[in-house]
Formats: C-alpha cells, sequence, structure tokens
C-alpha cells in the first residue's frame, strides 16, 4: 500500500517538473527506442533469410549427392552412384520423409522456336519437382509417370523462357529445340522472380529425367536426391534416416555422399543477425546509460531541493523506508515513462529503418549492380512482445538501480539537519 502510495506522490511530483522530467524521460527513452529500432531491424534480417529460404523451397529438404572430396581412384562408380533404387527405398523405409525428388546436373543451352532463341537452363527432373520446391505450375501440367516411363519428349519451361520465346502466348502444341532436340512445350512455372535464392529459376526448361538421361547425357544415375520432410522441426531426423537407408543400399559407402540440410544454414543466419544486432545494441547501450545518468542527476536535485520536505515527513513520524520508497518509485516511474515512449518511438524507428532498407535496395545504384535481384523485396520489420517487455523492464530496473543511491541519500537524512536547511 505505501508503495502505491508512493507512486501517487511521485506523480503529482513529476507534474510540477513537468519540464525537467519531459527531459529526463526523453534522455532514458533515446537509448530505448535505438535499441527496440535495431531489434527491429535485426529480426527482420533475420526474418528476410529465412524467407528467402522458404521460397525457394529449403527449409525442410534433404540433399543429397556424391561429395566432392571423392576421388574417382577411389571408388566404384557402380557401387557408389545414386540410382532411383536409392529413391524407392527412401520413400519406403524413412518415416520422415514427405517426397523425393531425383535430378540431374543442370546444364544450359539454347532454347529456340522459330526465329527466336534464348539461354535456358536443362534439368531432368521427375513428377515430385514441383511439390520440393514448392513451385507450381501456372499454364499446362508438369512430367508425369507416364513421361517418364516413355522417356517422352516434352518439357516445362520457366516464365523467362515462355516470354522471350512465346511471349506469354497460347502454348498449345507448341515446340522448343533444345540443343539438337525438339520437344513438345506442356507446361509453364510460375514466375520465381529474380530474388536471391530463386535466381535464374525462371530460366529453367525441366525434362523427365530419364530424357535427359537417354537423349542428352547417355548416364543412367541420378546426381543428386532432394527429399523432402515433413516439417523443418523433423528434417535432420530425415536426414539420418537417408543416411541408414544408403549406407545399407551402398554397401557401408555412406562417407562418399555429401548430407545437406537446412538446419546448419539457417543457424548461421541466427548467429549472423544475433552478432549485428548485439553489436549496435552496445552501441545503442550508451544513450541508455547517459539517460540512466540523468535520472541520478535529477533525483539527487530532487533531493537536495526537497531536504525541508524530507525532515518534515520524518518530524511527523516518516520511516527511513517511507522515504526511500518515496523517492526509488519516483525515479522507477521516470524510468517506466521513458521506456513506454521509448518502445513506441522505437518501433516507429524500426518500421522507417525498414522502409529506408526497401529504398535503398530499389535505388537504381543498387538495381544496377544487383540487376534487379531485390526489386520486389520488402525488408520486413519485427518486434517481438518479448523485446517490448525486455525494454520495458531494463528502463524500469535502470530507473530503480539509479535511483536507488540518491533514494537513499534522502532516506539517511536526519529529522532536524533537514529542517534546518535553506
Amino acid at each position: 500500500m505505501k508503495l502505491f502510495l508512493g507512486f501517487g506522490i511521485s506523480i503529482s511530483t513529476l507534474k510540477k517538473n513537468k519540464l525537467r522530467t519531459a527531459l529526463t524521460v526523453l534522455g532514458t527513452s533515446v537509448g530505448i527506442s535505438m535499441i527496440i529500432g535495431i531489434l527491429s531491424v535485426g529480426n527482420g534480417l533475420r526474418e528476410f533469410a529465412l524467407g528467402e529460404m522458404q521460397r525457394a523451397g529449403e527449409l525442410d529438404v534433404v540433399k543429397v549427392r556424391l561429395g566432392d572430396w571423392v576421388e574417382k581412384e577411389t571408388w566404384d562408380a557402380k557401387a557408389t552412384m545414386l540410382t532411383m533404387d536409392d529413391l524407392d527405398a527412401i520413400i519406403r523405409y524413412c518415416p520422415n520423409v514427405k517426397s523425393v525428388s531425383p535430378e540431374t546436373e543442370r546444364f544450359s543451352v539454347f532454347a529456340r522456336t522459330g526465329d527466336k532463341y534464348t539461354i535456358s537452363e536443362v534439368a531432368g527432373v521427375s513428377p515430385a519437382y514441383p511439390e520440393a520446391y514448392d513451385w507450381n505450375i501456372k499454364i499446362g501440367r508438369f512430367i508425369s509417370r507416364d513421361d517418364m516411363s516413355n522417356s517422352t519428349k516434352v518439357c516445362v519451361i520457366g516464365y523467362k523462357v515462355w516470354d522471350q520465346l512465346f511471349g506469354k502466348g497460347d502454348i498449345s502444341g507448341k515446340e522448343i529445340t533444345l540443343g539438337n532436340h525438339r520437344l513438345r512445350v506442356i507446361g509453364v512455372m510460375e514466375e520465381k522472380g529474380e530474388r536471391i535464392n530463386t535466381r535464374g529459376w525462371d530460366r529453367r526448361v525441366f525434362l523427365p529425367i530419364t530424357t535427359v538421361q537417354k537423349r542428352f547425357t547417355g548416364k543412367r544415375h541420378i546426381d543428386m536426391i532432394r527429399a523432402q520432410a515433413y516439417s523443418f522441426e523433423v528434417v535432420d531426423q530425415a536426414g539420418a534416416e537417408i543416411r541408414r537407408v544408403l549406407r545399407h543400399t551402398h554397401h557401408g559407402n555412406d562417407w562418399m555422399f555429401e548430407f545437406w540440410t537446412p538446419t546448419r544454414s539457417v543457424e548461421e543466419t541466427k548467429q549472423t543477425a544475433a552478432v549485428i544486432t548485439t553489436a549496435l545494441i552496445a552501441v545503442a547501450s550508451i544513450a541508455l546509460i547517459v539517460g540512466a545518468v540523468g535520472i541520478m542527476n535529477i533525483m539527487l536535485v530532487s533531493v537536495t531541493e526537497r531536504t525541508r520536505e524530507i525532515g518534515l515527513r520524518k518530524a511527523v513520524g516518516a520511516r527511513r523506508l517511507d522515504i526511500l520508497l518515496q523517492f526509488l518509485a519516483e525515479a522507477a516511474l521516470i524510468g517506466v515513462i521513458g521506456g513506454v515512449v521509448g518502445i513506441l518511438i522505437g518501433a516507429g524507428i524500426g518500421k522507417g529503418m525498414a522502409i529506408g532498407i526497401t529504398r535503398i535496395l530499389h535505388s537504381s545504384l543498387i538495381s544496377k549492380i544487383s540487376q534487379g535481384m531485390f526489386e520486389d523485396i520488402s525488408w520486413p520489420t519485427s518486434i517481438s512482445w518479448k523485446a517490448g517487455l525486455i525494454a520495458f523492464s531494463v528502463a524500469m530496473a535502470t530507473g530503480i538501480f539509479f535511483g536507488l543511491y540518491p533514494a537513499n541519500k534522502a532516506s539517511k537524512l536526519p529529522p532536524a539537519d533537514a529542517l534546518r536547511h535553506e
């Protein structure tokens, strides 16, 4: 009850000195607002990186390929190359794997139709490809199992290939030439855009993997297996299951394969964002310390000005604890007000910084350097309730900590000396 009374007296005191209170609150709010703004941008960096991974369908996949460290002299190609039998075994014995997509290495060729041509990237894939990459068909259909079984000469083209060869027109019955092979166009993929993780995707042309093996490369093995887990939370378990399966199907030679999961990339992204954010917060904390020193100075001035008041209160029965709580409540209240104002200002700063970063990325200079990679990017801004709660707690704790010395000094004043103070 006495604490609430102390807050009531503190509010009355702060109202009497509006300008001084405002300046003290401003000192605290500047530090808090800078911290909130920086946290907002740091969280935005993390969300941006994870969003790009999600856009590319990378957050719940396991990719397997022959490791670059494997020397040709040390392995039997027939025993260690990935095959369609490996896919069947993965689907059968890996409960955390949702789908499996085999792929060949992409290679660049000229795609032509009539007098129009463009450079494209050809890849041999399976019907599971759209689900594995979270990439849908815009027009027509994707490769079917019958296309795979019969090594059909059909293809699905990317958005830019469609635009440059057909002017975004009808593809029914149309054909394109890839190298020396004519293929019927059966579908067009949705536009992915020239983002960081999807750059060049719209120039891809997809063929049944068996067609590529038979008519282009002459190989019978798979260059990469892309397995989609049911969620990011189980992707590491899915990777472990796939490794066990390949250890069995390749007679203990699983060490020859490279297993990639997004876990490490996600952790590295979070660590990078955390390091940058921590460094900037350390700089912003200087402003918070300056504000805290301002609270101490104002409270010391307040103690000096109200010495006679303190003596009078003690003379009529106020205890040392009562005086201590009164001044602590006043310091804490200044910190709380500064924290609330700082959070509101910080939210605005975070939003403003996000808009500024977006405009910089969209500027003509950056667009020219990045070749339009950031044109459709909007930098995210995120302020979690945890960050607001921490900032509020820090502001209040700052007020109490730096107000403790003046409050303690006030509580120790002898009543007689305080009453004689001029």
